[in-house]
């Protein structure tokens, strides 16, 4: 089951309305157990729980702030937040010689978000442990998150030859092919016979 590091302060700032004495940590270490979970261990800046994996609503900081939130006061997160704003007009191009590795994918544009430091490790977490659950360490999923910004329509989604094709991995000190990811990168080692 998937073990979610609660970062006290995003977590605080993310419940900034709640009364005070909803906040103290020995209330959340009470009250969280009680919406699924149970509480695996804390140092000074996180409290960790383990989450049931049919719970994965619950696999950030944000998402165990909006269930905790309901759940303290019965009143659910504001839905008015965020709006669907329709068709970007950015439109991706799929090979049909991905479909027999990947038949399905889905993309989404967000603008207007404000990604902190504590946002962006949230969404890595979040984002490995949906590979790790529902994917199935990513057998069955994959996603990427990608700073739009330097990015240039059109985009396509094939297969490419792993020689041909290099760029600077994740965590990377060099630009390598995909070839060498397969071969040398962390993660292009453990994910390589998929």
């Amino acid at each position: 089951m998937p073990i979610i590091e609660i970062n006290r302060q995003h977590f605080r700032e993310i419940l900034y309305d709640l009364p005070e004495e909803k906040l103290h940590w020995d209330e959340v270490k009470r009250t969280i157990p009680m919406m699924g979970a149970s509480f695996e261990r804390e140092d000074e800046e996180t409290i960790s729980f383990e989450f049931f994996p049919n719970r994965p609503d619950l696999y950030s900081v944000e998402g165990a702030a909006r269930a905790y939130r309901s759940y303290v006061t019965s009143q659910p997160f504001s839905q008015d937040l965020y709006s669907l704003q329709g068709r970007s007009g950015i439109y991706l191009e799929v090979a049909s010689s991905v479909l027999e590795v990947r038949p399905y994918i889905g993309c989404v544009m967000v603008r207007g978000v404000n990604i902190d430091e504590n946002s962006l490790r949230s969404i890595m977490n979040v984002q490995e442990k949906l590979h790790m659950t529902l994917g199935r360490g990513r057998k069955k999923m994959a996603i990427g998150i990608h700073d739009f910004s330097p990015l240039y329509p059109p985009f396509r989604y094939l297969g490419a030859n792993p020689d041909e094709v290099s760029f600077l991995p994740l965590q990377g000190d060099r630009e390598m092919t995909l070839a060498e990811i397969l071969k040398y990168h962390d993660k292009g080692v453990e994910y390589a016979p998929l």
